[in-house]
């Protein structure tokens, strides 16, 4: 496999970085008409795009009873821990757009699901609704719950066990394989402490068992790389 087409968007600063997220956002949700399937990242960044999102998509009169959402990656953890990405989604995005609960999927809480999960994703992909993936990158290069050192672990299907995290708790995530299934795949990255990983995914050498981030591309072949100007620094 070979290093995504990448395309670069360099904000001024991390409010830049969300308005200019939130406005592409809207506006893909606009063309597709309300409908499809969002696949979101986790972690303390979103949170702040989401209530953006939810502000412009209550100003745009877009019908969403069609959208649905799914966390990347999930900690296998009960719905209501703080822990849990689905309640973050759920806390942060369909709660406040007044979506139903059925239109956030959710991760089982044990692998004894996942093949029920699975098929439901498989159904997205196959209907052509699966329209966007929103992910983050750790540090050291992990994307939604791929981590370095573990790609012989995923297997050949969409979704897949992840081991355990770093705070202790076994992980699921949806694999490079359903990403690679996706209309299209942003990566949004931001703060100093992300410009070396950064740098890495962008021109460093491919090498997605360090730097599973490399792994992600939409069916097309291409990555949106949505950066601030701190994480941007080493890039020339």
């Amino acid at each position: 496999m070979m290093r995504p087409e990448i395309e670069i968007v360099v904000c001024q600063d991390q409010t830049h970085l969300c308005e200019t997220l939130t406005k592409e956002f809207v506006e893909l949700v606009r063309d597709c008409e309300g409908q499809g399937l969002v696949a979101l990242g986790g972690g303390n960044t979103p949170k702040k795009y989401h209530g953006l999102f939810v502000e412009e998509l209550s100003r745009a009169g877009v019908n969403l009873e069609n959208l649905e959402f799914v966390p990347s990656d999930e900690r296998v953890v009960p719905f209501e821990h703080k822990d849990s990405n689905a309640k973050m989604i759920f806390d942060s995005l369909t709660g406040p757009l007044g979506l139903q609960s059925d239109q956030l999927m959710t991760f089982p809480e044990s692998e004894f699901g996942l093949s029920k999960f699975e098929a439901r994703i498989e159904d997205r992909i196959e209907s052509g609704r699966f329209r966007l993936a929103i992910l983050g990158i750790g540090p050291d290069g992990h994307t939604a719950s791929l981590f370095p050192g573990r790609n012989k672990t995923w297997g050949e299907g969409l979704v897949s066990p992840a081991g355990i995290g770093p705070e202790g708790h076994q992980r699921m995530t949806l694999t490079p394989k359903a990403f690679s299934s996706v209309d299209e795949v942003w990566m949004v990255i931001s703060g100093s402490g992300k410009a070396e990983i950064a740098s890495k995914l962008i021109q460093g050498e491919y090498n997605p068992e360090t730097c599973p981030a490399q792994s992600v591309r939409s069916k097309s072949g291409k990555l949106k790389c949505f950066l601030d100007s701190e994480a941007a620094a080493r890039l020339q």
